[in-house]
């Protein structure tokens, strides 16, 4: 059983992790009250509305972000589209969103650390 102390770790690492890759894909964002990260979003009347991220959680929300990391190019390198993101995985990781969600992490920290 985990401790609260090791839940909140947890859950810190999820956020930052949400938050990561929300800049990627170009969203900003900010953390709610309840400590989630969420952005923000105008409906066709104008009402701003708040959506928590759910990429740790939701393969609808990971998936558009495992693409954008597969046909990344990253200038100089033309081997790094989906060779980088992919020494990340498995095949067998697919299968298991915790996976994908830290691979996308791990690819996110290197692009930012290594582009031009």
């Amino acid at each position: 059983m985990k401790t609260s102390k090791e839940e909140n770790s947890i859950e810190t690492i999820k956020i930052e992790g949400n938050k990561l890759i929300a800049e990627f894909m170009g969203l900003e964002g900010r953390l709610n009250h309840h400590g989630e990260f969420v952005t923000s979003y105008l409906d066709g009347d104008e009402h701003c509305h708040e959506e928590s991220v759910l990429y740790h959680s939701c393969w609808d929300w990971l998936m558009p972000v495992v693409a954008k990391c597969i046909i990344t190019d990253i200038p100089g390198r033309p081997w790094s589209k989906s060779e980088r993101f992919y020494s990340y995985l498995s095949v067998n990781d697919f299968v298991n969103i915790d996976y994908v969600y830290e691979a996308v992490v791990q690819f996110i920290k290197w692009y930012n650390k290594n582009k031009i």
